[in-house]
This record gives C-alpha cells, sequence and structure tokens, in this order.
C-alpha cells in the first residue's frame, strides 16, 4: 500500500510541474519533433456488474484484474481474473506487466481499491480501463458466476 501511496504521489507531482506557467515541457511530446500526433482519449468507466460482464464479453483481448487480499479472494472470484493484491509490496510491478495496449478491467470487494488501481493506470498510460462498480459484492448481488481461485 505504502509503494503505491509514492508512486501516486510521485506522478501527482510530476504532472503539477509539468502543468505550471513557464514549464519549458510541451503539452504534447510529438509537438516537441515537429509532428502532429493525435492524443489517444482515455475511456474510463465505472460499469454495473451486468455492463461490466457484458463490455468484458465485447473485448476478446481484455486483462481482468482482481485487487483484493488473499483472505478476500478465497471467497471466490470472476472466473478469468488475475489476482494483483493491491496491499502486496510489488503491486507496482504486477501492474507494469499488464499490457497498457490492450483493455483493462479492475475489480475489488466494493469499489474503493479499484477505483484508486484505475487512476494509477489511466496515469501509466493505459487508455481503457473498466472499474466494476460496487466491486464483487455487485457482482454477487447480481448472481454471476463465480469461480474458485
Amino acid at each position: 500500500m505504502r509503494s503505491l501511496v509514492i508512486l501516486v504521489s510521485l506522478l501527482v507531482s510530476a504532472l503539477w510541474t509539468s502543468c505550471q506557467p513557464g514549464s519549458t515541457a510541451p503539452a504534447n511530446p510529438a509537438q516537441a519533433s515537429g509532428s502532429v500526433a493525435t492524443p489517444v482519449p482515455v475511456v474510463s468507466a465505472k460499469l454495473a456488474a451486468a455492463d461490466f460482464q457484458t463490455k468484458m464479453a465485447q473485448v476478446p483481448n481484455a486483462q481482468l484484474i482482481d485487487v483484493r487480499t488473499p483472505g478476500e479472494t478465497a471467497q471466490g472470484i470472476i472466473p478469468g481474473a488475475v489476482v494483483m493484491d493491491i496491499q502486496s509490496p510489488d503491486f507496482s510491478q504486477k501492474l507494469a506487466t499488464l499490457d497498457p495496449a490492450r483493455p483493462v478491467f479492475v475489480y475489488c470487494a466494493r469499489g474503493g481499491r479499484s477505483a484508486r488501481t484505475a487512476e494509477v493506470l489511466e496515469s501509466m498510460g493505459f487508455r481503457q480501463i473498466y472499474d466494476l462498480d460496487g466491486g464483487f459484492f455487485g457482482w454477487q448481488a447480481a448472481s454471476l458466476p463465480v469461480a474458485k481461485p
């Protein structure tokens, strides 16, 4: 958890500094080389359980991430999820193994930790991030399938 806080603090600081008046860094790095690049829009959405399931089915190369602790995942996971414990000291390194070009679906127990994870993923360059509103409890309340880890 501490490494996540440090990572987020560093990213916020870097973004704040680059946005200050008088900053010499170009707003778009492609402009520095004279080329014109179209920025890739960020698609970041909080989806209800049924919509989350539908969207995952529509995206064949999606990455599904469960950021709950081992004690929580023992209750079950969404089928196909990769568990990346947000409290693990190597959580940031595990996130770095994901492919930023592929959509990411993320969830936790209720939605707080996954929302923070979605913000970190966006700061890491991910452009398609879907967060399960209500988390795993919302998934279970909608009577959607659960697998054992």
